[in-house]
């Protein structure tokens, strides 16, 4: 007879898993607060990562008296990366990075780099991942009760050292909606992500949002400060948000002329070169055929120099992408506006524009509006460096030689082009046309051996897929191996480009402390300098993502909160120095349908429920601009609905139809 009880049912679930492959397990070896099996955890890193095990031993060794010190310390790492507040929660003190957080993320310390599982490749080409993939532990606990009310929630605010850094974080929700099922189609996941977070960042009702909470906190919290001398800097992420914002400053403040208070606050935005706007872009009317500049954006400069205007009563707000974020001083700065990720040296170097000093600046302190980043990863960038900065290894010099051989073997330049360059490069009298013309051989090599490595990835996919259909292994073979060499050699050129970026960074960088006494070196760099970019504009474009069909129907911006940011003292931190130079690896393409990557967008930013007040739609518009007119809100209150319609009603609407089109 068939026992039909809960525990045969369960025997039978597990004799089923351990015949699979998976491990059977005991409750009282399963760490219920960090919710995970140690013996696993310790086990797929020391079976796949041996080096990087040894090496975190020798950081921190077996102790007289605690001989598995090591392994405590390993799973006291995993278990502040499973505390660690998760950047996408909309509650930060009950969200928290999480078990599958830290499986999809390294784990980092003082120079070692743990992953702690490996998901399934999408195809079996590189066999360490495959063997790495193997070696995942597969593991089931029976008769385990566990009750997420037995881990009692911490409280992790701690206030040690005041900054005077008031900082404010906003949350924008949205919703996006495809028009119709059958614009569905399969893209590359992580272009599609890209592009619909550049179509949301780029969308007027998205900027006019930010225009208005920017402006309003500029007038009634700083430009007072500093004896009404106080400045302001927005960060944007792209040339052409810095354009719409500049765009949408000068509309707010026009529709508040009327308003003395506003007459006060001038934008000017800087960037560097040309914008122009394609109808891929989201409401782009009136701006396609527009070339953008510095000169015809600020038309109040009339030759000036951008930090001299700056500084004058002319301007109170700049808004800037990467001009102007570092290495800009302007000691009247009170307030950041940070619209754009931000993260180590760099977030740091943003921010301490705010640092420099001037008389009466201590008393009023400086603001910080964040509508991207997360207040507790401001601070992880800034505590490195609070106090004292060690380093938990030492940078090798003689990385640079093993990168200049590389570069050098591709054969995508020759030696006398990058001689033939220097030597024009330091010549008065050659133009930059001239100069850039010296480049073009390996410029047009790259195309060529690229626009051919494409071509031939194509071909070989396609047959590698057919041939699997065949079951005939040897064809699966052969097509696997012509699939691999294609897509190596493409993968190579790609990685060209990044190693000629990372060969200028790191010699410009090295050769401040390091005397390498080398001309070729020095040539290199000069070359490599001015070709990578000439590189990126001659890339192919791949297949592009239509958006056509993706609205945006539903959006809220809040503030979170508003906090002093604190930094810890005695909180000893390490800087790890580059020790990957060259290493870059080229990364396997992802395609999923373009609903399914909106979908989980849409739950990423929906963190509250959206009501009816948050459509994004011209009703609503309209309503407002109607209400702003103070003179048909009189004729409104003080007449019945049909002497009303009589007066200035119908113009007002008009223009508020007319003016929701930007």
């Amino acid at each position: 007879m068939v026992s039909t009880s809960e525990f045969a049912f369960q025997n039978d679930m597990l004799k089923q898993l351990v015949s699979n492959g998976w491990l059977l397990g005991k409750p009282e070896h399963y760490n219920r607060e960090l919710a995970l099996y140690s013996q696993d955890v310790l086990g797929f890193v020391k079976d796949t990562q041996d080096a990087q095990w040894q090496k975190f031993k020798n950081l921190y060794p077996p102790k007289h008296d605690n001989k598995a010190y090591p392994e405590q310390k390993f799973l006291e790492r995993v278990a502040s990366q499973l505390n660690k507040a998760d950047s996408n929660a909309a509650n930060k003190e009950i969200r928290t990075f999480g078990t599958l957080g830290v499986l999809r993320h390294e784990l980092r310390d003082r120079g070692t780099r743990f992953s702690l599982c490996q998901f399934k490749p999408e195809h079996d080409l590189n066999s360490d991942t495959l063997a790495r993939y193997k070696k995942n532990r597969f593991r089931v606990v029976p008769e385990l009760v566990y009750s997420p009310w037995a881990v009692e929630n911490r409280a992790t605010d701690e206030h040690e050292a005041e900054t005077g850094v008031r900082a404010k974080k906003w949350r924008i929700d949205l919703v996006l909606l495809m028009k119709i099922e059958g614009a569905d189609e399969e893209v590359e996941s992580k272009k599609a992500k890209v592009k619909l977070n550049q179509w949301v960042r780029l969308h007027d009702y998205n900027i006019a949002q930010k225009v208005q909470v920017i402006i309003e906190h500029f007038k009634n919290n700083v430009m007072g400060l500093l004896g009404g001398q106080a400045k302001a800097m927005l960060v944007t992420s792209s040339r052409k948000e810095a354009v719409r914002f500049k765009l949408g400053f000068d509309k707010y403040i026009a529709r508040k002329m009327d308003d003395k208070g506003y007459q006060g606050i001038h934008a000017m935005v800087a960037f560097s070169g040309e914008v122009e706007f394609n109808e891929k872009d989201p409401n782009v009317e009136g701006l396609l055929g527009e070339k953008f500049t510095e000169t015809n954006m600020n038309p109040n400069l009339k030759g000036r120099d951008m930090r001299k205007a700056f500084d004058s009563d002319d301007y109170q707000v700049m808004i800037v992408v990467n001009k102007f974020q570092t290495g800009f001083d302007q000691p009247k700065l009170c307030a950041m506006y940070v619209d754009k990720k931000l993260g180590g040296v760099e977030c740091v170097q943003t921010l301490s524009r705010l640092n420099r000093t001037f008389p009466g600046k201590v008393e009023t302190g400086t603001f910080i509006l964040d509508f991207f980043n997360e207040p507790e990863d401001i601070l992880e960038s800034f505590q490195p460096y609070y106090q004292t900065a060690e380093l938990d290894d030492v940078t090798d010099p003689d990385l640079i030689f093993d990168l200049f051989d590389k570069l050098r073997a591709t054969g995508l330049f020759t030696w006398n082009e990058v001689e033939q360059f220097c030597d024009a490069f330091f010549v008065k009298s050659k133009s930059n046309a001239a100069i850039a013309n010296i480049c073009k051989p390996a410029v047009e090599r790259w195309q060529k051996r690229y626009k051919s490595a494409i071509e031939a990835y194509k071909q070989a996919k396609e047959m590698f897929e057919r041939t699997k259909k065949t079951g005939d292994a040897v064809l699966i073979a052969n097509a696997e191996n012509s699939f691999k060499d294609c897509k190596e050699e493409k993968d190579a050129l790609e990685i060209f480009k990044k190693d000629l970026e990372s060969f200028v960074r790191f010699y410009e960088f090295m050769s401040q402390i390091v005397d390498y006494d080398n001309k070729d070196l020095e040539r290199l760099s000069l070359y490599a300098r001015n070709l990578r970019p000439m590189l990126r504009e001659a890339i192919i474009e791949e297949e592009d993502i239509d958006l056509d069909a993706v609205v945006m129907s539903h959006y809220r911006l809040s503030k979170i909160r508003q906090q002093d940011l604190n930094l810890k003292e005695d909180a000893a931190e390490y800087l790890t120095p580059g020790d990957s130079l060259g290493s870059g690896k080229a990364k396997d393409k992802q395609e999923e349908f373009l609903s399914q990557i909106i979908s989980r967008l849409n739950e990423l930013f929906i963190t509250d429920e959206l009501t009816d007040k948050d459509l994004v739609n011209y009703a609503h518009t309209i309503k407002d601009k109607v209400k702003e007119n103070a003179a048909v809100m009189s004729q409104i209150a003080n007449n019945t609905p049909e002497q009303a319609m009589l007066g200035d009603f119908s113009k007002a609407i008009d223009d508020a139809v007319m003016d929701s089109e930007w």
